[in-house]
């Protein structure tokens, strides 16, 4: 997927996430409310015609009215919910956008959350030797793998009329490595020619360059079992 179509889906799993618990606590809490001012007592309000009316033909309405029915000078209506209820409700409505600000990742995250489910290009180093000294060979490839994260850095906008760049958000796609007996997997996400991080490998570990097989695919971390991020020294990503 591409950046665009990520933060796409970033606008409307945003829309999602905070619409629908919204829409959700709105209809609860108003059926509720609605449930509690049925059982409370109705409000009995008076007609504003009266003996004093402004206008003749206002006066006759009420002497009318008292004559045949004076009951209708009167009429009910629905309590009146208190007004400590509307606090409630505001504050009911705050929590539940303060958790889904917190919870929601950061669109830098959630790009790496996305490469990581639908998958993202890499290269793949596969090597087989005994399985003692993957440790070694690791520690070997260091130096090379160690350049081969794929930072993810999106700009930060205020809010207002007129925004601005305050800030960045920042994640990062790390190296990635598997061992499945005597094959061991180094993933770099970095777009760079197999070719040269081959050659760079194998200079790296004083292997043959036809040891060390290379490849580059889609690689789909979350759905693939085994594979563990590289250990990077890294400080944490901004939310």
């Amino acid at each position: 997927m591409s950046d665009s179509q990520i933060y796409a889906l970033y606008l409307l799993a945003c829309l999602v996430t905070c619409g629908i618990p919204f829409a959700l606590a709105a209809y609860g809490f108003i059926k509720v409310v609605d449930a509690r001012l049925a059982k409370l007592p109705p409000r009995v309000l008076v007609s504003p015609l009266g003996p004093h009316s402004p206008t003749r033909r206002q006066r006759k309405r009420y002497w009318r009215a008292m004559r045949r029915n004076p009951e209708s000078l009167t009429y009910k209506v629905q309590a009146k919910a208190p007004r400590w209820w509307s606090l409630v409700g505001a504050a009911l409505f705050i929590t539940i956008i303060a958790v889904w600000a917190w919870l929601m990742p950061n669109p830098a995250r959630f790009n790496v959350m996305v490469r990581n489910t639908f998958g993202y290009t890499a290269n793949v180093a596969e090597v087989r030797i005994v399985q003692h000294q993957h440790g070694e060979l690791l520690l070997r490839w260091a130096p090379v793998v160690a350049r081969t994260p794929q930072y993810i850095v999106l700009p930060r906008y205020s809010r207002g009329p007129m925004s601005y760049i305050n800030g960045y958000h920042a994640d990062v796609l790390p190296p990635l490595v598997r061992q499945q007996g005597d094959v061991l997997q180094v993933a770099m996400p970095i777009r760079a020619d197999p070719a040269v991080l081959r050659r760079e490998l194998a200079r790296a570990s004083g292997l043959p360059e036809q040891d060390i097989h290379m490849q580059q695919r889609t690689l789909v971390p979350w759905r693939e079992d085994g594979w563990e991020p590289w250990p990077m020294e890294e400080d944490e990503p901004a939310r």
